[in-house]
């Protein structure tokens, strides 16, 4: 095959597919933010904890003003016993003001299996999390995949071309001298001429693209420099086709989750208990504050007892998001069965066509070592040695093209097959 890997303008030291991915991971924000997702849930869980296991100590403090205006002939006197033709509020209601100032100690004793219920729905969050990591790495590896095998593919195509090149110029170079002499005729020239310049244009276009492939690479790898270097050619291996998909353990984690979430909502309805205290100063007469210093302590019971039958609307809602998850697992789980032998029947066919190309190149390469002296002996024409040289090109193409269409199939199969 006279297609070469080094291609004019590339000078920087080859790349491959590796590299890109690793990269790619490496910078990817969605990676970052799944990581900094599952923080999350163990910070989240360590606050509910908090919440739920640790006593809550506060400091109080109030101080309330309620004067009475002309109460026992004064302007104005703070009392808890006014007379009664004075204005203020009831001293039933304000005593006259109020002077508190106090610490509080509160502690959750029954919680309703609140604290268990939420571990375990944290513990599936997490699992959960961690199988989105996952599915981004791999989402990330197909697609770096999918942008590397086009700037390889124009790669390679650009290397065609300019064997191409080389291969019309030497005869080009040959039939110039033999014009010269007369023993050519100037459009054997012409024709050679045309299609070097053909070809150069077909480089560029190619170059061009070439370049738009690279950015598309470089913007999906966040990669800042703007080089443009030749890459190893990459390596696909068809996987064996797995019998239980990753995507059931994301079906069974969300089941789960469903789960979770019911036995969270059930502790609502679960007996809570509570324990509080206080010690301070709560008094009313600014008179008996030394008097007023004490403490007191007690328990806060609740349970819901009726709540509209909210609980079982949401058992029923519970119920219907688990089978449409069911139904979603079988349809998925098919359809990715159905693509994966699709694939395979694609990748099988274009290897049998590669073996065909293979043959058709070692046939045309050997007919251009053949003739490629008689031209210029008049043996044979300038028109026919061009047509060789075109019909070889556009199957070097092909080549190119088959080749890139079996990794392309290759890295879509084993993206499946997870």
């Amino acid at each position: 095959m006279l297609v070469l890997l080094s291609v004019v303008r590339l000078v920087a030291q080859p790349r491959n597919l590796d590299e890109f991915i690793a990269r790619a991971k490496n910078r990817s924000p969605l990676l970052h933010d799944a990581i900094r997702q599952q923080q999350s849930i163990v910070l989240q869980q360590e606050l509910l904890r908090s919440q739920l296991r640790s006593l809550l100590v506060t400091l109080s403090a109030d101080y309330l003003l309620a004067p009475f205006f002309g109460s026992n002939n004064h302007v104005v006197s703070l009392t808890t016993s006014p007379s009664s033709n004075a204005y203020g509020y009831e001293a039933a209601l304000t005593n006259g003001g109020l002077y508190s100032a106090q610490i509080n100690v509160s502690f959750p004793i029954l919680d309703g299996g609140l604290l268990a219920a939420s571990e375990h729905q944290n513990s599936l969050l997490t699992k959960q999390s961690q199988y989105a990591s996952q599915a981004i790495e791999r989402s990330l590896e197909k697609s770096v995949a999918d942008l590397f095998l086009t700037v390889y593919q124009w790669q390679q195509q650009l290397a065609m071309i300019d064997s191409v090149v080389r291969l019309v110029r030497e005869r080009k170079d040959v039939v110039a001298e033999f014009v010269s002499k007369g023993l050519m005729q100037q459009s054997d020239y012409l024709l050679l001429d045309i299609e070097e310049s053909s070809r150069q244009s077909d480089a560029l276009q190619a170059r061009a693209s070439l370049r738009d492939a690279w950015a598309q690479l470089r913007s999906a790898c966040l990669l800042a420099d703007t080089a443009i270097v030749p890459l190893q050619e990459p390596h696909f291996r068809l996987n064996d086709e797995v019998q239980d998909f990753q995507l059931n353990q994301r079906f069974a984690l969300d089941s789960l989750a469903l789960d979770a979430q019911a036995a969270v909502m059930r502790t609502r309805y679960s007996p809570q208990l509570g324990a509080f205290a206080n010690a301070g100063l709560n008094a009313v007469d600014p008179a008996l504050l030394p008097h007023n210093v004490g403490i007191s302590a007690g328990l806060h019971f609740g349970m819901v007892l009726y709540d509209g039958h909210q609980y079982d609307q949401q058992a029923q809602l519970l119920h219907v998001q688990e089978l449409s998850l069911q139904d979603n697992r079988d349809a998925t789980v098919l359809q990715i069965r159905e693509s994966l032998h699709s694939l395979r029947d694609q990748i099988e066919l274009n290897q049998r066509n590669a073996a065909l190309l293979a043959a058709q190149e070692n046939h045309q390469e050997l007919l251009l070592s053949m003739i490629r002296d008689k031209v210029v002996l008049g043996q044979v024409s300038v028109t026919d040695y061009l047509i060789a040289v075109q019909e070889y090109a556009l199957t070097q193409q092909k080549i190119i093209q088959n080749q890139i269409a079996i990794w392309s199939l290759t890295n879509q199969y084993n993206y499946l097959d997870w």
